[in-house]
C-alpha cells in the first residue's frame, strides 16, 4: 500500500501535429432561455471510458471519449489508443442557446446516448455502440494502418431531428427560468434525466422516456415548502424573492438511483446536501457538511457561502456501492468528504467514509475513482497544477497529495548558439514532433497574414507539414526583409535581425501553444487506470512514473525513501537503501549545479560522438574551480562542499553506484533473446493484439518512451558528472574513499556507455524521419531482394503527409518496432486479469520494452535493421556514427548497414570499407547470420557466401569496379575447392567487360575453374567485343594457356552467332574469316566465306548484298588458292531448311505402334576451286545486268541457273560474260551467237548511215558494244555501230567456231530466217570451213541463185581455180587426195532451177550444169 501511494505520476502530451477533422453539425433549438445571471457559462471538459474498457478482448479496450462544452458548441471525440477510428470528432451547435453543463455520456442496450443540457432545452444524442460497429475480424487482423468506424461516423442532422430526444424548457410564472448549474443521468430502465438549478434556488427536473417508448417528456420544479422553509431555514419562500439567488440555492446536483427510486443529491449553498426523490418531487434528507469539517473551524463557516462547492457520484469496486464525493471549498480552507449513501430504519442518511484535506487553489475540476481523487487546479500564477490522493490513507492527509509532473510550458526564448543560423535552429524547434499543435502554428501565421493584407492560410486539418513549413519560411523572411533599414547589412547586425524576427514568431507559437493546453477538466477510467486532462485543443494523459523518474523528480525525502523500501533490490538491505538515498541528494545536487547551457552543451557534445567521460571530466573541473579558488568563500556552505559529504556519508560506494548502473542500464534483460522463444502461445498474442496500436496510442508510447529517457539520460549524466568529481577529489583533505581505481577504470566507462545509450533513445525520439521517395522504395525492395530478405519487406508504405513530421521511434512502432512490442508483451502475464488496469500495469513495462528493443548496448538489431528497410539512410548514418565508437554490440552488423547506407546516399567507395569491416562478425552476430541464411561450419566459405550477397547489393548499383574488387578479395579467401569460385570469376569477368578491361576480362574467363562457366563467359566475351567493334583485341587474342584451350569453342560461338543473327544488322562471318586468316586456317576460312555468301544470297535480295556475296566468293578463292592444291576444296554447307523439312515430317510408327525414329541420311557434296569460279560468275552476271538494267527482278530470289543467265546476259548485250560462263559451265554458244546475229540484224535495218549516235538505237548499241571486247582495229570514228557489231560477230566466230561449224549454221539460219543477206565476209568464212552445210542452208530458204553460184565456184575451187577459199586442201588433180561433191545438194539445186520457169533461172541452171559437167 505504501508504495502504491507514493508513485509518482506525469503528464504526456498528445495530439500536437494531428489537428482533427470535424463534422459540423447544427441542432434545432427553439427553446426559451435567458442569459445566466452570472454571466457568460465557462467552458468545460470531460470524458467517459467504456463500461469494458478494461476487457482484453473488447472493442472498446483503451477506448473512450472526451467533450468539451464552450457557449453553444459541444465537441465529442472519440479515441481509441488500439485502433485508428474514422470521423471520430464532431462539433454539435446549438444556436443561441448556451450549454448549461453536466454534459453526460452513457452506455444502454447496444447505443451511446449523450445527454446535452442547454439554456433552452434538453437533448439526447443517440449513437451505436462500438460492439455493434466494429466486426470480430478486425480485432484480430495485423496493420497498423487498421482503421475502424467511430461512433460518431453516423451523426448527421436528421439524427438529432428527432422530437422524442428533445424537450424544450416550458417558462414558469415568472418568465424564463435562469440556469445556473445542470447535471444529467441515464437511468438503467433507460429514462433520461436532467436536473437544472434555477436563479430562484430551484431544481427543473426534465424526464425524457426511454429510447423507442412512447410517451412524452415531464417537466417539473422541485423546491421547499413554505412550511418545511420555516422548518429547516425559517426564510421566506424563495419565489418571493425574484431573481435573487437564496441561501439555500443548489451549486451543484448529481444523480443516484436507490433501488428503483431516483434521486438528485444537491450541495448547497449553505453547506448542506439535500436528497431530492424524482418520483414524488419532494426532499426527503438535509444534510450538514459543516459536521465533517474540524472542529478548529469553528462556527464561523456557517455564514459563507459555497458557491464553489461540488459533488459527484463514483464506483466503488470493492464494496460495489455508489458513492459520493463532495468538494467544500471555503475561503480559508477545502476537503473532500467521500459518503456512503445507506438507509437506515427507512431514513436516507449520509455515511462519512473518508476526509481527504486539499490545497486552497482555485480548482477547475475532479474526479474520483475506487482508490484515488484527482483534482485539476490553477496556481497563482494561472498555471495548471493536477494532484492526486488515496481516499483511504494513513498518516497526515495533506502528505498523502502526489502533484503530477506537468510538462513544462515552451520557453520563448531559446539558446542559440552564435555558430548556428537563428532558421535552422527555430524552424528546427517548431517542428519537432510533438513541441507544437499545428493549429498553433497555423494561428501564429494567420496572425501574420492579417498584417500582410493577405488571404489567409486553410484549415488545419487540409495543409500538409511541409506546406506548412514553407509558409512559415515566407512569413518570417518577409518580416526580415521589411524590418532591414538598409539594402547592404554587416554580417553580425543581419545575424541579430534574423534572431530578433525569429524570436518574435517562435514567441507567438508559444502563446497560442499556452492558450490550447488550457485545461478545461479531467476523467479518469477507474478499471485501466487511465486518467486525461482535456484542454482546449487536445487531451493529454497522465501516466505512473517510472521508479527511476519518480527518484529523480521527486523533491520529498520521506517519497523517495518509500519508492526505495517498495523496490526489491532495497526491500531487505536497509543499509543500501540509505545508501541510495544519500547517493539520489548527491545526484540531484549535481544536477542543480549544472545550468541549461552546460546541458545543452553536453548533449552537443554527445551529437558530435564527444567521449561523455572526457566532457564530464571537464564539467566536474569547472564545478571544483568555481568553488575552491575563489577568496573568502566558505567551503563548507558551496554546493561542492554539500556533495562531498553525501559522498562521505555512504559506507558502500562501489555497491550503491553498481547498484544505480544496474537499475540504469536496461540491456541486461536482453528482450531480443525472447524473440527466439517460439512456445508463444497463439491465443495470447491475439489478447495483446493492436495494443497501443493506434496514432493516438503510439504517440503516447512515444512520449512516454522519451520522456523516461530523458530523466534516465539526465540521471546517468549526472551520475557520470559525480563519480569524475569523487575521482578527481579523492586525495584531497575533503574526500577520503577506498576503491577510486574501481570508479575510474570501471564504474565510469559503465555509466559512460548508459549516457550515450539514453542519448540514442532521446535522439530517436527528437530526429524527424525523412519521407522517402517512391523510386527510392523501389530500388530498396530491390536491394532487399538481392540480398534474399523479402520477409522484412515493409508491409506498406505510409502516407507522406503523415511521415512528414514523424519522428524515427514513432515510425519504428507504427511499422515492426509496434509488433514486436506486442510480441514481446504477450510473453508474460500482465494481460491475465480482466478486466485488466493496462494504464497501472501494462503502459509502464510496454515503454520500457520499446527502450530494450533500441537499446544499443545489446543484442537487439531491430532499429538499425528497421531504418535500413524504410529507406532512413540518412539517419541510419548518424545511428552508426554515435555509436561505432563505443558500442561493440553489433559492430559489425553496424558496418553493413552503414554501407547499404552510403550506396543509397551516393558514396560507394565509403560503403566498400563498411562491407569488408562486417566479416568479421559473420559468425556471431544475428543480423548477419541471418542475412547469410545458413549455419556457419566453414568461416571461409562463409565468408564468401556474404562477400556474394555483397556483390549482388552493388549489382544493383551498377558499380563494376568495386564488384571487382569484392569479388577478388573473396576468391583470395576462397579455398581452391569452394564451390563459389567459379561464380567470383564470373563476376570478376563480367563487369572487367563492363568496364571495358578486355585483357582483364580475358584473364578471369582463363581463370575460371569451371568448363561450363568458362564457355558461358567465352560466348558474352565474344558478343560484347563484337558491339564494341573491338574486333583486332578479340582476333589476337589467344584463347589458350597450359590448361584451357578455347579456340574451337571461339569458332563454334561466331559461327553459332553468325547464323543466328540477321546478316542485315549484324556480320560475324567476316570476324570468323579474320580469326582463321589471322591463324593461318585458310580452308576453314574459305569455308566461312562461302557459307556467308550462300546466306547472303538467300537473305538479303538487293544489290548490296549481291555485291557482298560476290565478294565473299572472291575472299575465299583467294583463300583456297593459298592452300595445298590437293586440299583445296570445302564441304558445301547444308542449309537449315533442309533439316526443317526432315524433321517436320509427321512420325513413322511400326505394326506395333510405336514411334519409329528415321534415319537422316545427309549427302555431303564437295565443292573445289572450280566450282566456286563457276558460282561466282553467276553471281558476277547478275551484277552486271544490275548495272545494265536496275531491274529488282534481277536481285530477288534464288541466282538463276546458268543457262538462264547465259540468255540473260544475251538479251542484255553482255556477250563476252556470257561466253565465259558458257566456257565454265561447258555450255554451247549457241544461244549467244543467234542473240548476236539477231542485234546485228537490227542494227543493220535501222541504220541509215555510218554515223554511231545519229539515233537512240545506235547510240544504245554502242553502248552494249563497249560492255564487250570490241576489234579495235577497224574500228575507227566512222565506223557505225552495225559494222562493229558485224566485226564483234566475225570475231567471236573466228575464235569460238568448232569443227561442226555449228555456229556459223546458227547465225547464218538466225540471218535467213530474217531474210537478210549474209555477209560476204560470213560467206567467206563459211565456204572455207563447210560450203556443203552452206549450200544446204540455201537450198533449204530457196536462194538458189546464191546456191548456184556458190556451187559453180565450189566446182571451180575443187578443178583448182580458188581451192583456198573453200579451205581444200588439194583440187581434182590426178595422183592428188581423192574430193567431193555435195552430189545430193547439187542434184538437188538442179531440180529445183529445172522446174523454174524464169529465164534467169534456166541460164543459171545451164551454168550449173555445164559446170557439172565438167
Amino acid at each position: 500500500m505504501a508504495a502504491e501511494m507514493c508513485v509518482r505520476f506525469r503528464e504526456v502530451l498528445q495530439d500536437q501535429d494531428y489537428p482533427l477533422r470535424w463534422k459540423e453539425i447544427t441542432v434545432a433549438n427553439g427553446g426559451v432561455y435567458s442569459q445566466s445571471p452570472e454571466g457568460n457559462i465557462p467552458e468545460s471538459g470531460g470524458g467517459y471510458s467504456y463500461k469494458e474498457s478494461g476487457h482484453v478482448t473488447s472493442p472498446t479496450r483503451n477506448r473512450f471519449i472526451y467533450w468539451r462544452t464552450k457557449q453553444n458548441v459541444v465537441e465529442l471525440v472519440e479515441v481509441s489508443l488500439d485502433y485508428n477510428l474514422g470521423s471520430n470528432c464532431v462539433r454539435f451547435s446549438f444556436p443561441d442557446a448556451p450549454i448549461a453543463g453536466g454534459l453526460s455520456i452513457h452506455e444502454s442496450h447496444g447505443y451511446v446516448i449523450i445527454l446535452v443540457p442547454t439554456l433552452g432545452a434538453a437533448h439526447r444524442l443517440i449513437f451505436p455502440h462500438p460492439n455493434r460497429l466494429q466486426k470480430y475480424e478486425n480485432i484480430y487482423s495485423k496493420g497498423s494502418d487498421l482503421c475502424v468506424a467511430s461512433i460518431f461516423s453516423h451523426a448527421t442532422v436528421i439524427s438529432t431531428q428527432d422530437p422524442a430526444n428533445c424537450h424544450h424548457l416550458t417558462p414558469g410564472g415568472g418568465g424564463a427560468y435562469h440556469i445556473t448549474a445542470a447535471t444529467t443521468w441515464l437511468a438503467s430502465d433507460g429514462e433520461a434525466h436532467y436536473a437544472m438549478v434555477t436563479g430562484s434556488g430551484s431544481i427543473l427536473l426534465v424526464k425524457l422516456p426511454p429510447t423507442g417508448v412512447h410517451g412524452g417528456s415531464t417537466q417539473s420544479e422541485l423546491q421547499q415548502t413554505s412550511i418545511m422553509q420555516r422548518l429547516w431555514s425559517g426564510l421566506l419562500p424563495s419565489a418571493m424573492k425574484g431573481n435573487q439567488i437564496s441561501p439555500d440555492a443548489s451549486v451543484s446536483l448529481c444523480f443516484h438511483q436507490i433501488g428503483k427510486e431516483k434521486f438528485i443529491y444537491a450541495v448547497c449553498r449553505d453547506h448542506k446536501i439535500r436528497l431530492w426523490s424524482c418520483k414524488s418531487n419532494e426532499c426527503v434528507m438535509v444534510t450538514d457538511l459543516l459536521e465533517a469539517m474540524p472542529v478548529y473551524l469553528g462556527t464561523a463557516t456557517e455564514t459563507m457561502t459555497g458557491n464553489g462547492h461540488m459533488v459527484k457520484t463514483f464506483y466503488q469496486q470493492s464494496t460495489q456501492d455508489t458513492m459520493l464525493c463532495v468538494y467544500l471549498c471555503l475561503e480559508d480552507s477545502c476537503q473532500f468528504c467521500v459518503y456512503n449513501p445507506v438507509i437506515i430504519d427507512g431514513a436516507h442518511t449520509l455515511e462519512l467514509m473518508a476526509t481527504v484535506f486539499g490545497f486552497e487553489e482555485q480548482i477547475v475540476d475532479f474526479c474520483v475513482t475506487s482508490t484515488h481523487i484527482w483534482t485539476l487546479h490553477l496556481d497563482g500564477e494561472m498555471e495548471t497544477v493536477v494532484r492526486c490522493a488515496p481516499i483511504f490513507s494513513e498518516g497526515p492527509a495533506i502528505l498523502n497529495w502526489l502533484t503530477v509532473l506537468m510538462e513544462p510550458v515552451e520557453r520563448s526564448d531559446l539558446e542559440i548558439p552564435t555558430h548556428v543560423d537563428p532558421r535552422e535552429a527555430y524552424v528546427a524547434q517548431i517542428f519537432t514532433p510533438g513541441r507544437f499543435s499545428t493549429l498553433a502554428i497555423l494561428k501564429a501565421c494567420n496572425i501574420y497574414r492579417r498584417c500582410l493584407d493577405t488571404a489567409q492560410l486553410p484549415d488545419a486539418a487540409c495543409i500538409p507539414v511541409a506546406a506548412l513549413k514553407a509558409e512559415v519560411l515566407a512569413i518570417v523572411e518577409h518580416e526580415i526583409q521589411t524590418a532591414a533599414s538598409e539594402y547592404e547589412m554587416v554580417e553580425e547586425e543581419y545575424y541579430q535581425l534574423q534572431l530578433d524576427q525569429w524570436t518574435r514568431f517562435y514567441s507567438c507559437c508559444v502563446q497560442y501553444q499556452e492558450q490550447g493546453t488550457r485545461a478545461l477538466g479531467i476523467f479518469a477510467d477507474g478499471i485501466t487506470g487511465m486518467v486525461s486532462i482535456v484542454k482546449s485543443n487536445m487531451a493529454s494523459f497522465i501516466r505512473i512514473c517510472d521508479p527511476i523518474e519518480h527518484i529523480h523528480m521527486t523533491a520529498e525525502p520521506h517519497s523517495i525513501r518509500e519508492m526505495l523500501i517498495s523496490m526489491p533490490q532495497f526491500n531487505a538491505e536497509p543499509q543500501l537503501c540509505h545508501d541510495m538515498q544519500l547517493l539520489c541528494n548527491a545526484i540531484k545536487l549535481v544536477g542543480q549545479c549544472l545550468t541549461d547551457e552546460v546541458t545543452y552543451y553536453f548533449e552537443q557534445d554527445l551529437y558530435h560522438t564527444q567521449c561523455p567521460r572526457e566532457v564530464a571530466k571537464s564539467i566536474a573541473m569547472n564545478l571544483i574551480a568555481e568553488q575552491h579558488p575563489r577568496p573568502n568563500v566558505d567551503r563548507d556552505t558551496g554546493p561542492l562542499t554539500e556533495i562531498e559529504r553525501h559522498i562521505q556519508s555512504i559506507e558502500d560506494t562501489f555497491q550503491v553506484v553498481s547498484t544505480l548502473i544496474e537499475l540504469l542500464d536496461l540491456g541486461q534483460g536482453q528482450p531480443e533473446g525472447m524473440l527466439d522463444d517460439a512456445s508463444v502461445d497463439a491465443a495470447r498474442q491475439l489478447l495483446v493484439g493492436h495494443l497501443f496500436g493506434s496514432t493516438s496510442g503510439i504517440r503516447l508510447l512515444c512520449n512516454s518512451t522519451r520522456q523516461m529517457a530523458v530523466a534516465r539520460l539526465e540521471v546517468a549524466r549526472n551520475l557520470l558528472v559525480l563519480l569524475t568529481l569523487m575521482a578527481q577529489l579523492t586525495g584531497q583533505a575533503s574526500v577520503q574513499m577506498a576503491g577510486v581505481s574501481i570508479i575510474t577504470s570501471e564504474l565510469i566507462s559503465r555509466v559512460s556507455t548508459i549516457v550515450q545509450s539514453y542519448y540514442i533513445i532521446k535522439w530517436c525520439s527528437d530526429t524527424v524521419a525523412t519521407p522517402p521517395q517512391a523510386n527510392v522504395v523501389d530500388s530498396n525492395v530491390r536491394q532487399l531482394e538481392a540480398l534474399d530478405l523479402t520477409d522484412t519487406l515493409p508491409a506498406g508504405t505510409l502516407q507522406k503527409e503523415l511521415l512528414e513530421n514523424l519522428s524515427v521511434l514513432e515510425l519504428f512502432l507504427r511499422a515492426e518496432g509496434g509488433e514486436k512490442v506486442q510480441y514481446l508483451l504477450s510473453q508474460g502475464d500482465l494481460l491475465e486479469e480482466d478486466p485488466c488496469a493496462v494504464w497501472k500495469n501494462v503502459l509502464m513495462p510496454v515503454v520500457t520494452s520499446i527502450c530494450q528493443l533500441i537499446w544499443p548496448s545489446g543484442s537487439s538489431f531491430v532499429l538499425p535493421e528497421f531504418l535500413l528497410y524504410n529507406c532512413q539512410y540518412v539517419h541510419l548514418q548518424d545511428y552508426v556514427r554515435l555509436t561505432r565508437q563505443w558500442c561493440e554490440w553489433n559492430a559489425s552488423s553496424s558496418n553493413f548497414v552503414l554501407g547499404q547506407s552510403y550506396l543509397n546516399c551516393g558514396e560507394p567507395y565509403k560503403s566498400i570499407e563498411c562491407f569488408r569491416a562486417a566479416t568479421h562478425g559473420i559468425k556471431s552476430e544475428e543480423f548477419l547470420m541471418k542475412l547469410l541464411q545458413m549455419a556457419v561450419e566453414d568461416p571461409k566459405h562463409t565468408e564468401v557466401i556474404y562477400y556474394l550477397k555483397v556483390i549482388r547489393l552493388y549489382e544493383q548499383f551498377r558499380l563494376p569496379d568495386l564488384i571487382v574488387t569484392l569479388a577478388k578479395t573473396a576468391i583470395s579467401i576462397a579455398e581452391d575447392d569452394d564451390p563459389n569460385v567459379p561464380t567470383l570469376w564470373s563476376k570478376v569477368f563480367k563487369h572487367q567487360l563492363e568496364l571495358g578491361h578486355s585483357e582483364e576480362a580475358y584473364n578471369a574467363m582463363i581463370a575460371n575453374p569451371d568448363p561450363s562457366r568458362r564457355k558461358d563467359c567465352l560466348r558474352q566475351f565474344l558478343v560484347v567485343l563484337c558491339e564494341r567493334a573491338d574486333l583486332q583485341t578479340l582476333v589476337q587474342l589467344p584463347y589458350k594457356d597450359r590448361h584451357v584451350d578455347l579456340e574451337e569453342e571461339v569458332v563454334n560461338v561466331l559461327a553459332s552467332r553468325a547464323r543466328s543473327i540477321d546478316l542485315s544488322k549484324h556480320n560475324y562471318y567476316d570476324l570468323l574469316y579474320a580469326f582463321h586468316v589471322f591463324r593461318g586456317n585458310f580452308r576453314r576460312a574459305g569455308t566461312v566465306m562461302y557459307e556467308y555468301g550462300l546466306r547472303v544470297g538467300q537473305e538479303l535480295s538487293n544489290l548490296k548484298g549481291l555485291q557482298q556475296q560476290a565478294k565473299c566468293y572472291l575472299a575465299m578463292l583467294n583463300a583456297l588458292r593459298l592452300v595445298n592444291p590437293k586440299y583445296a576444296w570445302i564441304v558445301k554447307p547444308i542449309p537449315s531448311t533442309k533439316q526443317v523439312e526432315e524433321t517436320a515430317a509427321s512420325p513413322k510408327r511400326d505394326a506395333d505402334g510405336n514411334t519409329c525414329c528415321p534415319t537422316l541420311h545427309r549427302q555431303v557434296e564437295l565443292l573445289e576451286l572450280e566450282d566456286i569460279e563457276r558460282e561466282y560468275m553467276l553471281v558476277h552476271a547478275r551484277l552486271q545486268l544490275l548495272q545494265k538494267d536496275a531491274d529488282p527482278a534481277h536481285m530477288t530470289g534464288p541466282t538463276p541457273p546458268a543457262d538462264e543467265t547465259v540468255g540473260l546476259l544475251v538479251n542484255a548485250g553482255l556477250f563476252d560474260s556470257a561466253i565465259n560462263i558458257c566456257k565454265l559451265y561447258k555450255m554451247p554458244f549457241t544461244t549467244i551467237f543467234e542473240g548476236l546475229a539477231s542485234r546485228c540484224v537490227s542494227l543493220a535495218a535501222s541504220s541509215q548511215d555510218y554515223m554511231p549516235a545519229e539515233s537512240a538505237y545506235t547510240a544504245a548499241a554502242w553502248h552494249w558494244l563497249q560492255q564487250n571486247e570490241l576489234t579495235s582495229a577497224n574500228a575507227t570514228r566512222d565506223t557505225s555501230a552495225a559494222d562493229q557489231a558485224w566485226r564483234l560477230l566475225q570475231s567471236y566466230l573466228n575464235k569460238y567456231e568448232d569443227p561442226t561449224t555449228r555456229y556459223h549454221r546458227c547465225v547464218a539460219v538466225k540471218l535467213l530466217s530474217h531474210n537478210f543477206h549474209l555477209p560476204d565476209w560470213f560467206i567467206a568464212s563459211y565456204k572455207k570451213i563447210n560450203a556443203p552445210e552452206l549450200l544446204s542452208l540455201y537450198l533449204n530458204y530457196d536462194l538458189l541463185e546464191e546456191a548456184a553460184l556458190l556451187v559453180i565456184e565450189y566446182i571451180d575451187a575443187i578443178l583448182g581455180n580458188g581451192n583456198e577459199y573453200f579451205g581444200l586442201q588439194t583440187s581434182l588433180r590426178c595422183g592428188a587426195p581423192a574430193v567431193w561433191l555435195p552430189y545430193l545438194y547439187i542434184d538437188q539445186l538442179l531440180t529445183a532451177l529445172s522446174v523454174q520457169s524464169d529465164k534467169f533461172y534456166a541460164q543459171v541452171c545451164i551454168l550449173v550444169t555445164q559446170s557439172h559437167l565438167v
